[in-house]
């Protein structure tokens, strides 16, 4: 898989706002992925934008190609000047998706001697106690480094998460381009509580970033009470956001 270089055009928080990566792969050509991110993903909504990132280019060339034409007009709707981003993105997984798929050490095979020795137990009085001693020795080594290992990546892997989410990227980009950043929020709705919707309304609302927030409720024809929601949704949060 080769390598990228890739460029935030606008950043969500670890909240689930809208995201999209803008890239360049090693021929030159460049794509854009969107992505919308929440507090189930593994990481943070930008390292998962960027391995949707990976997997667009495993497309063939034809294809990418399309979606790359089409992302880059989607991208003139919200960038006003695409090849002035000046912020570079950050890959914690780059080193990692650089490695093929099979030579990448599976740690997980280190189990398979316990499916071979599970019915220790039964054979293990019959062996004289020096043998005994040293087989016992060998599973609490296996497990101790199972452990071990296990320590360490979840140790990195928590780091790597609390580096992300204190790295004040929104303050790295440029002051006008920061007047040009805009969020669009999309919530689909039908017969949820009015109740609900405000609530779920109010916590965009109350981000740091809400004034350049558009904010879209959609509704289906035969949504109960329609205008009636519509009105109270307005009248709470109409000042809230740049649009709703």
């Amino acid at each position: 898989m080769s390598k990228y270089s890739e460029e935030h055009v606008f950043q969500s928080d670890d909240r689930g706002i809208h995201s999209s990566v803008m890239g360049r792969n090693k021929s030159g050509t460049k794509y854009l992925v969107n992505g919308f991110g929440d507090r189930s993903d593994r990481f943070s909504t930008r390292q998962s934008v960027a391995t949707r990132t990976h997997d667009l280019e495993t497309h063939r060339p034809s294809v990418m190609k399309k979606q790359l034409q089409k992302s880059l007009k989607d991208a003139n709707v919200m960038v006003d000047d695409p090849e002035n981003v000046t912020y570079n993105g950050r890959d914690i997984f780059e080193n990692y998706y650089d490695k093929d798929a099979n030579t990448v050490f599976r740690w997980n095979l280190l189990w398979l001697p316990f499916i071979f020795l599970s019915p220790y137990p039964l054979w293990l009085p019959f062996v004289n106690c020096a043998l005994n001693a040293e087989i016992n020795f060998v599973i609490s080594c296996i497990v101790s480094v199972n452990y071990i290992y296990t320590t360490v990546l979840c140790w990195q892997y928590m780091w790597a998460m609390i580096r992300s989410f204190n790295t004040p990227y929104w303050q790295e980009l440029d002051p006008e381009l920061r007047e040009k950043v805009q969020h669009i929020v999309v919530m689909p709705t039908y017969k949820e509580p009015v109740e609900l919707l405000c609530e779920t309304i109010s916590s965009v609302a109350n981000q740091s970033v809400a004034e350049s927030i558009i904010m879209v409720v959609g509704m289906e024809e035969k949504t109960p009470k329609q205008e009636e929601k519509k009105r109270i949704m307005t009248d709470r949060f109409g000042d809230s956001f740049k649009a709703l």
